[in-house]
This record gives structure tokens, C-alpha cells and sequence, in this order.
């Protein structure tokens, strides 16, 4: 079955997206991106609040072409003392293969070198073409050949556009068997909702992602995560 991953912001969002079926609880800070970070404290206090059974998640943000730079913040993430499964790398600074596969090769690096356990997911966005981030259908290239688990396709635009607005379905569909081909994690987000959902799951993606249309008003920054709006989504996967 597709899993559910619901972003939250702070620990008070936690026990909504679990009551609301989450299996893997995601946070990120939407004040600072599509992926934006958060800090380091909030998410010490989320991973806190998850319950031992869901898959855990966060982000480092939406990163600049400083392989350094972003290898030092996902051993940061990685070095909280909280269980994380996964550590996303939103790859919008790097331009080409190359590029991510840089950023991707040393987070994964640092993570392993200093015995942490988390994994990383290299997450590329749907509309890349429109401010020169690496091509969505490198990601599940870089993802595979830096050692990382998981690929996610993404958005950088959140206002009013979904991931089904910057990539058609037979595309989508191509880039989600082309993930699992290399025995990766595939993963969709992008200001999905009810429809997206039930369109998207006939491609048998691993994870659909939610945050924007699962908050009140659709507002991801300033609304607030509704039980039954995660619920909702949650039942699409489940009963279609």
C-alpha cells in the first residue's frame, strides 16, 4: 500500500497527522522554502512526540551547490540524538547531475562516516526548468549513485499549483518506474490533494506527501493541520 507522509511544522502538529493516519511524519519550516529547514530544537521536540511505529523525516532545506556546507547540516540533523529514518536534501542550487551528484555523494558521506544511522532522500523538483535547479529525471540518477534511499519529486512553486501543473502524468509515471527500476524509494509531493491523490496513486508510487492542502485554508505556512483533512487523503490510499 502507498504510504501517507504529512510535513508538520511543530510538536502540536504531531498527534494530528498520526491521529490522521500519517505513516511517516515529515517536518520542514515553510517560512524558509518548499523545503525550508527547521531548527534544530523544533525538530529534536517533533521527533520526540512520534510514536516508536512511524517513519520519520526532515529536511536540511532547500539547499545551495556547497557540498561542504549541506554536508555539514545533514550530519548536523542526523547528530540530534532523535531517531530520523530519513534526511531530504531538496537539491534546487546545483545545476546539472553533476552538480546534486556532488551535494548527494557528501551527505552521504558525512552521515556514514560518523556512524549515523539516518538515510538520505535527494529530492529534485517538478519545475526546475524555470529557475535552472538540476532536471527532474537526474534525480533518481543522483539518488542511486551517491547511496541514498529515497528520490523525491517535488515543487518548488506552491501557490495555487500542484506537481500535476509542471509535469504531465505519463511523465510523472516515467519518473516514478524509473525510480524504482534502481531499487529506490519513489516519492510525490507538491501541493497534492484529494484529486492529485487519486490520480497519482494508479502510478504505484511508494509515498505521496502532503502539507498545503491538508492545513486550513490550504495555507501550508499559516493554516493550521486539520485531522480531517489527513484523514481524507489518508482513505484514498487505503479504500480508492
Amino acid at each position: 500500500m502507498i504510504k501517507l507522509l504529512i510535513s508538520v511544522f511543530n510538536p502540536e502538529e504531531v498527534d494530528v497527522a498520526v491521529r490522521g493516519g500519517a505513516d511517516i511524519l515529515d517536518t520542514k519550516n515553510p517560512l524558509e522554502g518548499s523545503l525550508g529547514a527547521n531548527s534544530p530544537s523544533n525538530i529534536r521536540d517533533i521527533m520526540r512526540a512520534a510514536p516508536e511505529k512511524i517513519i520519520t523525516s526532515a529536511t536540511v532545506g532547500d539547499v545551495p551547490y556547497l557540498p561542504g556546507t549541506v554536508a555539514q547540516a545533514a550530519l548536523g540533523v542526523a547528530s540530534l540524538g532523535v531517531r530520523i529514518d530519513y534526511i531530504k536534501v531538496a537539491l534546487y542550487g546545483p545545476k546539472d547531475y553533476k552538480q546534486a551528484l556532488d551535494v548527494m555523494t557528501a551527505c552521504v558521506k558525512a552521515v556514514k562516516e560518523f556512524g549515523r544511522e539516518s538515510r538520505m532522500a535527494a529530492v529534485g523538483f517538478a519545475d526546475a526548468g524555470s529557475f535552472g535547479a538540476v532536471e527532474p529525471f537526474d534525480i533518481p540518477r543522483v539518488a542511486r549513485d551517491s547511496g541514498c534511499a529515497v528520490a523525491i519529486l517535488d515543487t518548488k512553486v506552491k501557490k495555487g499549483r500542484t506537481l500535476l501543473d509542471f509535469m504531465s502524468l505519463d511523465d510523472i509515471g516515467r519518473w516514478v518506474d524509473m525510480t524504482k527500476s534502481y531499487e529506490l524509494t519513489a516519492v510525490l509531493s507538491g501541493s497534492l490533494g484529494s484529486e492529485e491523490f487519486r490520480i497519482l496513486k494508479d502510478l504505484e508510487p511508494d509515498i505521496l506527501g502532503a502539507r498545503t492542502k491538508a492545513c486550513s485554508g490550504h495555507d501550508r505556512v499559516n493554516g493550521r493541520l486539520e485531522i480531517e483533512k489527513v484523514s481524507q487523503l489518508k482513505d484514498i490510499l487505503v479504500h480508492g
